[in-house]
């Protein structure tokens, strides 16, 4: 073991003591990381703790699984261009798995970033613990903001962003999960004119339970004529 890689272990060693959320930066690298466990597969993926997945190969469509390097689902912002942590699925292939090497502080830079985090924590930790203040944050590089970055910026690379994530983060109602499946408060008739779109008949605000989905399937055939 090279002098260099028994530094990047020790800092490793003390990142994840000291700072775990640190690991949700590396979420790029787990193609590499994991290389011996994903043979076999053809696609790898990272996500969040606060996800509810359900049936993913309901929501994959096969020209995802054939025509794209690395297929992230959005909240219909997918504009913005960048991969979303909550569910970003990778084509398990050497290009791919090594794309993580183009951002600075996950590749050549990677060592050099792992000793500042380090060296700065230590400092702050010592000032806080004689100020009786709690222990310090360090510098979080987002995963998605320079990850995306040296994806896009790769010629040749092929990917996809996709309206699939319902979020509760400024929604007005509550969402309910009954029998597997998350419901959702219908929005007011009014908004949806509004938006040139005709609101569906329904047999009250929200309906719950497994006598819903009888309604639900009739009401989404009637959909298919709008």
């Amino acid at each position: 073991m090279s002098a260099d890689t028994q530094r990047l272990v020790r800092y490793f060693e003390y990142s994840f003591k000291q700072y775990t959320y640190i690991v949700t930066e590396y979420k790029p690298t787990l193609g590499a990381v994991f290389a011996p466990y994903l043979q076999g597969y053809s696609h790898w993926s990272y996500t969040d703790l606060d996800v509810v997945a359900g049936d993913i190969p309901l929501f994959l469509e096969r020209d995802e699984l054939t025509n794209f390097d690395i297929v992230s689902w959005s909240f219909g912002d997918h504009e913005r261009l960048y991969l979303r942590g909550q569910f970003s699925m990778h084509a398990n292939s050497t290009f791919v798995n090594s794309l993580f090497a183009k951002s600075e502080h996950l590749g050549a830079g990677l060592l050099k970033e792992l000793a500042f985090k380090a060296t700065v924590h230590k400092q702050m930790s010592a000032t806080a613990l004689k100020e009786g203040k709690p222990p310090p944050r360090v510098r979080f590089i987002s995963a998605e903001g320079c990850y995306s970055s040296a994806v896009y910026s790769t010629p040749g690379i092929r990917v996809k962003i996709t309206n699939k994530i319902l979020t509760d983060f400024g929604l007005e109602g509550d969402l309910e999960v009954v029998g597997g499946s998350v419901r959702q408060c219908p929005i007011l008739p009014a908004l949806l004119h509004t938006a040139g779109l005709t609101p569906r008949a329904r047999r009250g605000a929200c309906v719950l339970g497994p006598e819903a989905d009888e309604g639900d399937d009739a009401s989404a055939i009637a959909d298919r004529g709008h």
